[in-house]
């Protein structure tokens, strides 16, 4: 995994925007990786995933459930990174729509997965690290992409 650090603003905001940006256009669907730390509910009744829901950034429905986990559709990433300091000390894995669940646990379970971990460490960094297989793609997908405008 190559391992980046994101301030919210600054010059590196725009390798993120990127992606966001081609992932959007080309209507790849994306899953948060909840562990199930983050789905039991806190002393004041909200999870993380709650608070996730409140905002309309996760829908309960498209729910995978596995053992110690569960992957959660994503609705709006770009405006989850916005809200980080909502979710402070959430982990989670955001991977792409693979054709069946035993194909997206196995792609969890490998190095090799096509996958974006995001962590938040402070209220604005966020440690990204990127699968090499999905700088690959994403590279791939980048050079189409511009090749088009």
């Amino acid at each position: 995994m190559r391992k980046y650090n994101f301030l919210l603003e600054g010059k590196n905001v725009n390798f993120v925007e990127d992606i966001l940006k081609v992932l959007e256009e080309i209507s790849i669907p994306l899953y948060i990786y909840l562990s199930e730390f983050n789905v039991i509910p806190s002393n004041n009744g909200n999870s993380q995933a709650d608070i996730l829901e409140r905002d309309n950034l996760i829908e309960f429905s498209s729910m995978i459930r596995f053992n110690h986990f569960s992957l959660i559709e994503l609705t709006d990433f770009s405006r989850l990174l916005k809200k980080c300091e909502n979710i402070w000390d959430l982990n989670f894995i955001v991977v792409s729509k693979i054709q069946s669940v035993e194909e997206l646990y196995q792609n969890i379970e490998t190095a090799k997965s096509f996958c974006i971990c995001l962590e938040i460490e402070e209220e604005e960094i966020i440690t990204f690290s990127v699968s090499e297989s999905f700088v690959k793609q994403f590279e791939k997908v980048l050079k189409i992409y511009n090749a088009i405008l």
